[in-house]
């Protein structure tokens, strides 16, 4: 059986992400179109959604921060704070100083203040923080440098996040921790897969596979893979709701699947 379809007709969904204080998905397509669900019943399917910008050149990843209440979005020649209902790019704020080769996006609090946390590739892999604000993008500080290997991030708390990186094997799960300035692996050996990670909180991260299925991860690298319903079509981006809702974005759609209520315990499974 198929994760449950919660809406369609959408144009090759590249990003979403979640807020939990307005409880939405922002979805970003392919052609520029930011789209907000309203997950307000879930298990229900048919979200409720509404188009709440335009104009953006090549989405790759979105962000939302809930402390400032602002979409970040990664554009193909920028990136930009934007403000719901009216998130079009003409109205948004372009970042004074632009992440490149963006790789994941997140946000953090840093001494207090919101900022967008970058897994950044190229030459130099690292994870840089970027101010918000009135003025985003002033301010960068590289958090962890050398990160070679890295294919996405996921915050973990205020010093840490979860990384996947490639490995002699395939793919593994560590911890960055720019704090102690270290990275150490936390899955115990390779992943049996590797595509998307959510941080579930700063104890768990979820890896979920490009066909729908889950894989949850404790920092003591304990491993849990319940029973997931799984995608017909490949996944291009992952959320997790405060509900413990997995949405997933396919070619055309938004699909949900249901966290097992014991997934971050300890223990096989």
């Amino acid at each position: 059986m198929s994760a449950l379809s919660v809406a369609t007709g959408f144009d090759t969904p590249v990003a979403m992400a979640y807020s939990a204080n307005r409880n939405v998905v922002i979805v970003g397509e392919g052609t520029g179109r930011l789209t907000v669900l309203d997950i307000r019943d879930p298990g229900l399917g048919d979200y409720e959604r509404r188009v709440v910008g335009d104009g953006y050149r090549g989405i790759t990843h979105l962000a939302y921060d809930d402390i400032s209440d602002r979409l970040i979005v990664a554009d193909a020649d920028g990136t930009w704070l934007a403000r719901l209902p009216s998130a079009d790019r003409s109205a948004a704020t372009a970042f004074t100083i632009t992440p490149v080769a963006v790789l994941a996006l997140n946000t953090i609090s840093m001494a207090g203040s919101p900022a967008a946390s970058v897994l950044e590739g190229g030459s130099a892999p690292r994870i840089d923080s970027y101010n918000l604000g009135p003025a985003p993008g002033t301010r960068v500080d590289t958090l962890l440098d050398g990160l070679e290997g890295a294919t996405g991030a996921a915050i973990a708390d205020s010093t840490s996040a979860f990384l996947l990186a490639s490995c002699a094997d395939g793919t593994a799960l560590l911890l960055a921790d720019w704090r102690a300035a270290t990275v150490t692996q936390m899955s115990r050996g390779p992943l049996p897969f590797g595509d998307h990670v959510v941080a579930l909180d700063s104890q768990c991260a979820l890896v979920v596979s490009n066909h729908g299925a889950f894989a949850c991860v404790r920092r003591d690298g304990t491993m849990r893979l319940p029973v997931a319903s799984g995608s017909p079509a490949s996944v291009t981006a992952v959320v997790v709701t405060r509900d413990d809702l997995v949405v997933m974005a396919t070619a055309d759609s938004i699909l949900e699947d249901t966290l097992p209520a014991d997934v971050r315990d300890a223990g096989a499974g």
